[in-house]
């Protein structure tokens, strides 16, 4: 008989972090949630069944992953930036 599990524990049953499945169930790639009111719970037959379809799946050598590939943002180093100086609280006052 299947159980009915809320987001944290169908989150570890999935092996993963809850805001990762959130953001999986919230762009309609995760496995199908079940609403009641404010809510939100899994099936593990629909866990076990989304298990099976991502078993074996890998990025392909170059392709992006997790938010980076969401969001589009290119892969690599991040880019260079300038050294932050020290601000002064006070302007240097001449001395005659």
């Amino acid at each position: 008989m299947p159980r009915r599990i809320p987001l944290r524990e169908a989150a570890s049953y999935l092996g993963i972090a809850a805001i990762t499945l959130k953001r999986l169930y919230g762009t309609g790639k995760g496995p199908p949630v079940i609403r009641l009111g404010r809510r939100v719970i899994f099936d593990t037959a629909d866990l076990d069944a989304y298990l099976n379809e991502h078993k074996g799946v890998a990025p392909k050598n170059g392709e992006e992953t997790g938010a980076a590939a969401d969001r589009g943002a290119r892969a690599g180093p991040p880019a260079k930036t300038k050294p932050r100086t020290k601000k002064r609280r006070f302007a240097e006052v001449k001395k005659e």
